[in-house]
C-alpha cells in the first residue's frame, strides 16, 4: 500500500464487494444473535404495528459490535467474517495490520448510525457501506477512508 492505494504487484488485491458484504453479514449475525436473544423478551410493538427494540438493546448491540470489530482487527487484522471470506484489513500506509486507533475509527463509523438515529440505523449503515461502490477500483468506503484502511483478499 502506498498513498492509499492497494499494491496489486505485491499481491494485495482489493476484496470484492461480495466478500465485504458477506463478511459484514457474518460479523453482524455473530454479535446480534447473542444480544437480541438477551433482549428478545423486551421487544415491543408500536401503535402502528412495527416492532422496535428498546434503546438499551440498541446501545448494547452497538457497543458490542464496536468492541468486537475493534479488538478483532487490532489483534488479528480481521474479524471472523473476514476470516471466512478470506479477507483482511490493512493500513493503507504500509500494508500492515491496522493500529488499534484505526480499528476503532473504522468500527465507530460503522455503528454511529445505530446510536445517533436508531430508527434509521440500518438505512444509515447501508449508506455508509454503499460509499465503497463509489470507489470502483479500491472499494474503500467511508469507514476505510476515515481510518486509513483497506479490505484486501488473503489466500
Amino acid at each position: 500500500m502506498t498513498d492509499g492505494h492497494v499494491e496489486e504487484s505485491r499481491g494485495d488485491l482489493a476484496a470484492t464487494l461480495g466478500q465485504r458484504t458477506l463478511g459484514r453479514i457474518i460479523d453482524f449475525l455473530i454479535v446480534s444473535t447473542v444480544i437480541v436473544a438477551l433482549g428478545g423478551a423486551t421487544v415491543r410493538s408500536t401503535e402502528s404495528g412495527d416492532v422496535e427494540l428498546p434503546r438499551w438493546v440498541v446501545l448494547v448491540l452497538a457497543t458490542s459490535y464496536f468492541l468486537y470489530e475493534t479488538l478483532a482487527v487490532a489483534i488479528a487484522g480481521k474479524t471472523v467474517g473476514k476470516h471466512f471470506t478470506r479477507t483482511a484489513l490493512v493500513s493503507v500506509r504500509d500494508g500492515s495490520r491496522p493500529q488499534p486507533v484505526q480499528a476503532a475509527v473504522r468500527a465507530l463509523v460503522a455503528v454511529a448510525g445505530w446510536v445517533i438515529a436508531p430508527g434509521l440505523g440500518v438505512i444509515l449503515l447501508v449508506v455508509v457501506y454503499a460509499t465503497a461502490i463509489l470507489d470502483r477500483r479500491q472499494l474503500r468506503g467511508m469507514p476505510d477512508r476515515l481510518a486509513g484502511t483497506a479490505v484486501v483478499q488473503r489466500g
